[in-house]
């Protein structure tokens, strides 16, 4: 969820929540049927959120249909590197579909297979929603330039004795398959595999040059409404406790102040939840956290010595669980980290990390760094912290 739908979301629900609340305190049914009006679609869309970043939508399986693509618009390369964000105004064309015109967004297209106006670009097309297309960058080929010189004429070669050619067909090398694809490969574009989105910016700003991201998550969305939940319950005992003891002078001031406050303190929750991010990269974890307050927590990786998941009956349902890092102080705010997303695969994430992190740039078509083959395979490696104590 964007944060401009986020915000819609949470202003909307927050206003309507505690404006129908301070009508009920204040017997207003005015403020009541106002506040119902705003919570009803605030929460429609909090639960279409949900229910599109929860683990049975991300698994759903689309058709995909392969087609072309021909280029109309495209944003300049970036001026180094080997991959850039591209976006991309296309005329698609794919069998048993509408021809349509569609702008994407792509992070990681290799410099060398950068598209021009003009270019026809293989692509894949879902079949449930035409407007989700990516390029198949593996199979795009630049178009070769024009020869402008005459070639050479070609130089007859001397003739050879038949010992000379019996000689020179002894030595011929053989290849097997596997060789002839590496051969293949090597002189030409390599096949890019899918790769992680870019940080975003919140989490950008903390991630050095040289740093390799792999992913950043939110707490699970249980964290968040357990809070508001409670702030919410309060905000009511805080009403009730107002209507019976505080005096007639000061009574309408306190109606409209504790749900006020209560509203200031929902939409703080909301907001820090939606700000906040575990980060993964090959060399550490990240914990930023902080609306007004930003606060960013690590632990590099070959530090720890341990990591574990635990998961609660309601964990297990709702896809989530809590993290602990040994090897950090007992009293570090990351050592323990509450209601992650996905627990299994993000464990496995981890510990891929740790113990095979030249697994994880092969899949992800990254070259090897050579500064960190010495550590490969062991998270305490020569430069590890373990070996500098």
């Amino acid at each position: 969820m964007g944060l401009t739908r986020f915000s819609a979301v949470g202003v909307l629900g927050t206003v309507g929540v505690y404006g129908g609340l301070y009508g009920f305190a204040a017997g207003n049914r005015v403020f009541v049927g106002v506040g119902i009006a705003l919570a009803v679609p605030a929460g429609t869309g909090w639960i279409v959120g949900v229910v599109r970043g929860s683990g049975w939508w991300q698994r759903r399986r689309p058709v995909w249909v392969a087609g072309s693509a021909e280029v109309r618009a495209a944003s300049p390369p970036p001026a180094t590197g080997e991959f850039g964000r591209c976006e991309l105004h296309l005329v698609v064309v794919a069998p048993g579909l509408p021809t349509l015109d569609a702008s994407i967004r792509d992070a990681r297209v290799p410099i060398r297979a950068w598209p021009e106006i003009g270019d026809t670009l293989p692509i894949e097309v879902d079949v449930d929603n035409v407007r989700r297309v990516r390029v198949r960058w593996a199979e795009f080929r630049k178009p070769e330039p024009a020869a402008t010189e005459p070639p050479a004429p070609a130089i007859a070669a001397p003739e050879m004795s038949a010992q000379d050619e019996e000689f020179e067909f002894d030595d011929q090398p053989t290849f097997t398959e596997e060789e002839l694809t590496e051969l293949d490969y090597a002189g030409g574009p390599r096949p890019i595999l899918p790769l992680e989105d870019e940080p975003t910016y919140l989490t950008a700003r903390y991630l050095f040059p040289t740093e390799r991201f792999r992913g950043e998550w939110r707490r699970h969305w249980v964290r968040p409404f357990a809070r508001y939940l409670l702030t919410l319950a309060l905000a009511v005992a805080g009403v009730i406790l107002v209507n019976r003891y505080v005096p007639e002078r000061y009574l309408d001031a306190s109606r409209a102040g504790v749900p006020a406050l209560g509203g200031l303190i929902g939409l703080h929750v909301l907001f820090a939840w939606w700000a906040g991010r575990f980060v993964l990269t090959q060399k550490r974890v990240l914990l930023v956290g902080g609306v007004l307050r930003r606060r960013v927590s690590m632990a590099p990786l070959p530090r720890l010595t341990d990591l574990r998941f635990e998961q609660s009956a309601l964990g297990r349902v709702l896809n989530y669980g809590d993290f602990v890092l040994e090897g950090m102080g007992f009293f570090s705010r990351i050592r323990r980290i509450y209601t992650l997303p996905s627990p299994n695969e993000l464990y496995l994430r981890i510990v891929e990390e740790m113990y095979e992190p030249e697994a994880v740039e092969a899949r992800l078509g990254h070259a090897p760094d050579p500064k960190e083959e010495h550590d490969t395979g062991s998270p305490h490696g020569p430069d590890s912290y373990w070996s500098m104590n």
